[in-house]
């Protein structure tokens, strides 16, 4: 599984290193313009490659001190500019812009960067099986001119919003421009639409060694006070950590900070964090809900390097920490190894998705405590994970076991990992038990076929996860195929069915039986 996968050649372009100032303002005025590396040659990639592109399209890029710039032109004579409104981090449709970045060379993940025609931002981590986190926020700037016959865009990265190595002289980079009128993608690097990675394929921007991300600390300090007409009899004062409470008076503080090791590692650490101010989460249906339903994580504490913590059995799921008093994270790669290391005390821990005698009793504090590694080997990766979870008093809970995925070639991705559990409840009970997780997906341009199995034993608890459900064997399949035109009928059509089995544990008898069927079918 750790076999790579062999990529083809993209372009390359020579970054020059300047000296100057840029006025994010969509129009190329600046001299530094013009000593700026040309990205050309861009080549159309959606709704399929073997067709004529409608628009044209041109790119430059140049690097400071601080920052990396990207100068955008997209001409389309003739054609309407589309471009509606919408908020941050959302895709509101229409003519955009999108830079992919990824500073390691390993085609593994990486960072995006999209802006649309009227200048909505939008910033996200990205990996090699086009999955995307719009949750992480960077300092990047962008602005947007519409002029006759098309419109540019005018991109600033700054270095500190990143993760790299130094020492990396060659970053791979990819620069698309979506055109909605004519539906049409163009990408700087060339596609092979049926690999089954677009990270991969990007081309390479050299000249950018040596950069740093040039932020040491960064501190928070919040401070959050209220008052109530509610009146203690005594009007004490009652002090706790972050805390201090009387005569119907709050008054919380806390304080988060961020140090950056080295440019390639980060440390995070929060005393009595107030969350009050993050976003909502989206609304789910709760009708016929027979499981927990998983909520992602928004907090900005645990947002970085999210991903390292992330498994498909949801080993770790950092919502089950509710409101820590006092927590500490080290992300990041060192060594050739990405390490993350979390350690979060919660007073107010949510209870047990399964065991209620696993739940922390009201008065006591749960201790999470995370190890990861994980290395990158050829187009793979593999790791562990081990997970100690203080429930208060003599119940803890503990998950250690092995992950790993990668390309086995350029159209098979697949992914292995195993978990073995023992617990200790409030009861004095003990328990013990496994999970595990296999996966292939073997996808071309016009066919995609998808296998996994899972089993999770009854005994099985991960209370620092997000396990909602035990004691089954699964089996699944599913068969998609795509179909794509420049037909106004049928732009793009997929099908698909799919097979998806439960067995109770042990016995082998079928628990649940869905066999499904499904379509998606734009116009022009």
């Amino acid at each position: 599984m750790l076999l790579a996968a062999t990529a083809s050649a993209g372009p390359s372009a020579a970054v020059p290193v300047l000296d100057a100032d840029v006025v994010l303002d969509g129009i190329p005025a600046e001299t530094a313009w013009e000593r700026a590396a040309l990205l050309d040659g861009f080549t159309v990639f959606a709704p399929r490659t073997d067709v004529a592109p409608l628009v044209q399209a041109h790119a430059r890029a140049f690097a400071t001190s601080d920052a990396l710039y990207f100068l955008v032109r997209v001409d389309s004579p003739g054609y309407e500019i589309f471009a509606p409104l919408g908020p941050r981090d959302t895709n509101p449709g229409g003519d955009s812009v999108e830079v992919q970045l990824d500073p390691w060379g390993d085609g593994r993940r990486g960072y995006s960067f999209q802006v649309s025609a009227s200048g909505v931002l939008r910033d996200a981590t990205v990996d090699d099986r086009g999955g995307s986190d719009t949750a992480w926020n960077s300092l990047f700037d962008a602005a947007t001119y519409q002029h006759d016959g098309g419109w540019t865009a005018e991109i600033e990265i700054p270095f500190r919003s990143l993760r790299f190595d130094p020492s990396v002289d060659a970053w791979r980079a990819h620069v698309t421009v979506s055109h909605w009128k004519q539906q049409q993608s163009l990408s700087w690097a060339p596609i092979d639409r049926d690999s089954n990675t677009f990270l991969a394929q990007a081309g390479t921007l050299t000249g950018l060694g040596g950069r740093t991300p040039g932020r040491a600390v960064e501190l928070n300090p919040e401070v959050t006070a209220s008052w109530t007409d509610a009146v203690d009899e005594e009007c004490a004062l009652r002090p706790s950590l972050g805390r201090l409470r009387g005569c119907g008076a709050q008054l919380g503080f806390g304080l988060g900070a961020k140090w950056g090791i080295t440019p390639a590692l980060t440390a995070d650490a929060v005393a009595n964090p107030d969350f009050s101010q993050v976003e909502a989460d989206p609304g789910q249906l709760t009708l016929n809900n027979r499981f927990a339903l998983f909520l992602s994580e928004r907090r900005p504490f645990f947002l970085e390097g999210r991903d390292l913590f992330e498994t498909p059995l949801g080993v770790v799921y950092t919502r089950a920490i509710g409101r820590p008093e006092i927590a500490a994270k080290t992300t990041g790669r060192a060594g050739g190894w990405r390490v993350g290391l979390l350690a979060a005390r919660d007073p107010e821990a949510p209870g047990s998705l399964l065991d209620s005698s696993l739940s922390t009793p009201e008065g006591m504090a749960a201790t999470t405590s995370v190890v990861r590694l994980q290395r990158d080997v050829g187009k793979g990766a593999v790791g562990g994970f081990l997970i100690h979870k203080d429930l208060g008093g003599d119940a803890f809970n503990l998950v250690q076991g092995a992950d790993l995925d990668g390309h086995l070639s350029e159209r098979v991705f697949g992914d292995l990992s195993a978990f073995s559990s023992q617990s200790r409840d409030h009861d004095d009970v003990h328990k013990s038990g496994v999970a595990a997780r296999g996966a292939l997906t073997w996808r071309s341009d016009s066919f995609r076929l998808q296998g996994l199995t899972e089993h999770v034993s009854d005994d099985f608890r991960s209370e620092a996860g997000f396990i909602p459900r035990t004691g089954y064997s699964r089996g699944y399949s599913k068969a998609d195929w795509y179909y794509r035109s420049e037909g106004d009928l049928a732009r793009f059509v997929s099908p698909g069915v799919w097979v998806d089995h439960y067995f109770t544990d042990g016995s082998g008898r079928i628990e649940e039986r869905t066999v499904g069927a499904n379509t998606y079918w734009e116009f022009g």
